[in-house]
This record gives C-alpha cells, sequence and structure tokens, in this order.
C-alpha cells in the first residue's frame, strides 16, 4: 500500500490508503449527515447545475470538502474526483425521494430545489 501524507495545521503524517479510506469516511459521514438533515436548505430555491452546488458547500462546509482526497483512495470503484462531491450526489438521491423539496431536474446535471 503506498502512503500519503496527511497534513493537520502544521503537522504532517504519513497514512495508506486504507487508514485514509477510514479516516475520511468519519468526514464523509458528517458531511453526508449536514446535508441530509438540512435538507440542502441553504442552497437558494430554483434549478441549479451540480457544479453550482458543489461551489456553494465548499463555501458552506470548506472543512468537509477536500479535493486532495479522491474516490479512488476511498473504494476500489472510485474514479478521480474528490470523494465529498460523491456524498453530495448520494445526499441529492437520498432526499428525491422523500419530501419533494429535492429532485432531479429534467436537463442533464441540474436539481431542482423548492
Amino acid at each position: 500500500m503506498k502512503g500519503k501524507n496527511l497534513y493537520v495545521g502544521s503537522l504532517s503524517h504519513s497514512v495508506t490508503s486504507d487508514e485514509l479510506g477510514e479516516l475520511f469516511a468519519d468526514y464523509g459521514d458528517v458531511l453526508y449527515s449536514q446535508l441530509i438533515n438540512t435538507k440542502f436548505n441553504f442552497i437558494r430555491r430554483g434549478e441549479h447545475h451540480l457544479q453550482d452546488i458543489y461551489r456553494e458547500l465548499k463555501l458552506k462546509f470548506p472543512e468537509l470538502c477536500d479535493d486532495n482526497i479522491l474516490c479512488s483512495e476511498i473504494c476500489s470503484q472510485g474514479g478521480g474526483n474528490p470523494e465529498w462531491q460523491h456524498r453530495v450526489r448520494a445526499a441529492l438521491q437520498s432526499l428525491k425521494s422523500k419530501d419533494g423539496l429535492v429532485s432531479k431536474s429534467g436537463r442533464h446535471g441540474y436539481w431542482f430545489f423548492s
């Protein structure tokens, strides 16, 4: 397993991919929980492209949106995108079938918030 340096403040610690995955799972769970609990209520009503939603989330939860932790480091089927974006999409999918506050738009890559 390859190691990766994890930086916290001015400290650096080398961690394995498995350790990084476990560590981020906790952060990812926190982000997912925040999104489910708030039902994305900080996103203004209307239609928004997924990239715009990502930008809003990075402003609201910068400590939970680390672009350096990639899906490929967390799970075997992951790609080259940040893992936190995967958690965002999972939360959107979960909420779209519940109370109608979040729904998939008819346009590719867009979500509707009511």
